[in-house]
C-alpha cells in the first residue's frame, strides 16, 4: 500500500475557470482551446481585484469563464489547472474542450457525447440526463439493474449498473461501460501522435510485448486525457468494484481461490507485467481481464475514508464520486509488484495524482 503524499502549498493559482456550458446539449460553445482557459486562470490568479463572478469571456464563441474557488486547491494538487473541468474533455490537437464523443465545429461542441458523467445516463433522444431512480432503490438486496439497450463498444464490456455493498455501505451505480483490458501502450502512443496526450516513459523499449503491454508511467491527468480523447473518462472507484467483482462480494475477481501466478501477475510471478489479458483464467464475473495484478489501475475519485461519502445511514447512496479535496487518487486492484493479499478487491491505495509509476496504468468507461 502507499500512502498519499501531501499535498504542495498554494502558489500562484487561487481559481480553475470553467465554462458555463450544460452538460447535457447535443451543440454547446466551446472554448476555443484549454490554453486559452490556463491563461485566463493564472491571470485571475495574478490580480486580486478581479471579481471571481466577473471573470471575462474566454475562447472562441463567447464562451464564458468563471473563476471557482473550489477548485483552486484542486488544479495545484492534480499538478496544474485542469484545462477542461468534467465532464468535457480534451478532444483533438487544438485542445477544445467538448464532451467525450463530440467534435469541435468553429466556436461549437457538436454530436452526441459517447459517454455520460456519473449520475447521468443517456436518455431516447441520446442525450445525457440524470439517470431514473429504480423502484426499490431504498432496499437493502444486492443486485444488477436492467442492461440498456445496444452494443458494447469496441473492446469494451457493458455493466448494466447495480446495488451492492462498499465497505459496509449499500452503494448504487448506473449503467455504464468499461474495457476489458487495460489501456495498451501502443493505444496511449496513438493518443501522443495525435497531438492530445503528452509522452511517457515507455520502459519496454524494443520488448516483442510491448506495445500490447499496459500503458504505464502515466499521471492522472494524463490517463484521463486519454480517456477523454477515445470518447470515455476514467472509471469512479465503485464502477470499477462493480465491474471487477459483481455483486457477490467475492473477494478476488475470480473468486476466493487465493492468487497464483495463472490467475494474475504479482510479486513473484516475474519482473514487470505481461501483455494486457494475458491470465485469462483471472477474469471476472462480467468479463474484465487484469482487474487484480498486471498493473495497478488510476480511478477518477480523490481518495477518502470509505463510507464518508457514502453516507453513515441507512438506504443507499447513488453514484458517489469520492472525497471533495485531496491531492490523492484512488488506486484499485494491484500490480506485478504486489503481494498476492493486496490484489484483494477491497483494498485501495492512494496516490497522489502528479505521480507516474511503471506498474501503474489506467483503463476507461463510457456511462450509457
Amino acid at each position: 500500500m502507499h500512502p498519499a503524499r501531501a499535498a504542495l502549498p498554494l502558489s500562484l493559482l487561487c481559481a480553475a475557470l470553467a465554462a458555463r456550458l450544460p452538460p447535457t446539449a447535443h451543440a454547446q460553445p466551446a472554448p476555443h482551446n484549454a490554453s486559452a482557459l490556463r491563461d485566463a486562470s493564472a491571470d485571475a490568479a495574478r490580480d486580486s481585484a478581479v471579481d471571481a463572478g466577473d471573470a471575462g469571456d474566454a475562447g472562441e464563441g463567447g464562451a464564458r469563464a468563471e473563476a471557482s474557488s473550489d477548485d483552486g486547491d484542486d488544479a495545484e494538487s492534480d499538478g496544474g489547472a485542469d484545462p477542461c473541468p468534467p465532464p468535457r474533455a480534451v478532444i483533438d490537437r487544438a485542445e477544445h474542450c467538448c464532451l467525450p464523443g463530440q467534435r469541435a465545429v468553429g466556436p461549437r461542441c457538436e454530436g452526441a457525447p459517447t459517454s455520460c458523467a456519473p449520475g447521468e445516463s443517456h436518455d431516447r433522444a441520446g442525450r445525457c440526463a440524470p439517470r431514473p431512480r429504480e423502484d426499490g432503490d431504498a432496499g437493502v438486496s444486492a443486485r444488477l439493474g436492467a442492461m440498456p439497450a445496444g452494443a458494447a463498444p469496441a473492446g469494451m464490456v457493458r455493466v448494466p449498473g447495480g446495488t451492492f455493498r462498499a465497505a459496509g455501505q449499500w452503494v448504487s451505480v448506473g449503467p455504464f461501460a468499461i474495457d476489458v483490458t487495460e489501456v495498451t501502450a501502443e493505444a496511449y502512443r496513438r493518443c501522443v501522435a495525435a497531438g492530445v496526450c503528452p509522452a511517457a516513459p515507455d520502459p519496454y523499449g524494443q520488448m516483442p510485448a510491448g506495445a500490447a503491454a499496459p500503458a504505464v508511467n502515466v499521471t492522472w491527468r494524463m490517463a484521463a486525457r486519454y480517456c477523454g480523447w477515445a470518447g470515455g473518462r476514467l472509471p469512479t472507484e465503485h464502477e470499477w468494484e462493480l465491474a471487477a467483482r459483481g455483486v457477490d462480494g467475492r473477494r478476488f475477481p475470480w473468486g476466493e481461490r487465493a492468487p497464483d501466478c495463472a490467475l494474475a501477475r504479482h510479486a513473484g510471478c516475474g519482473d514487470g507485467p505481461l501483455r494486457v489479458g494475458a491470465a485469462p483464467s483471472g477474469r471476472g464475473p462480467l468479463g474484465l481481464l487484469d482487474a487484480a495484478g498486471n498493473v495497478a489501475e488510476w480511478t477518477a475519485d480523490r481518495f477518502g475514508p470509505r463510507g464518508a461519502r457514502e453516507g453513515r445511514g441507512g438506504g443507499v447512496t447513488r453514484d458517489p464520486t469520492g472525497a471533495p479535496r485531496g491531492s490523492a487518487r484512488v488506486v484499485r486492484g494491484g500490480s506485478f509488484a504486489s503481494v498476492p493479499a493486496d490484489l484483494a478487491l477491497d483494498v485501495r491505495d492512494a496516490v497522489d495524482a502528479r505521480e507516474a509509476r511503471a506498474d501503474l496504468g489506467f483503463r476507461c468507461a463510457r456511462g450509457l
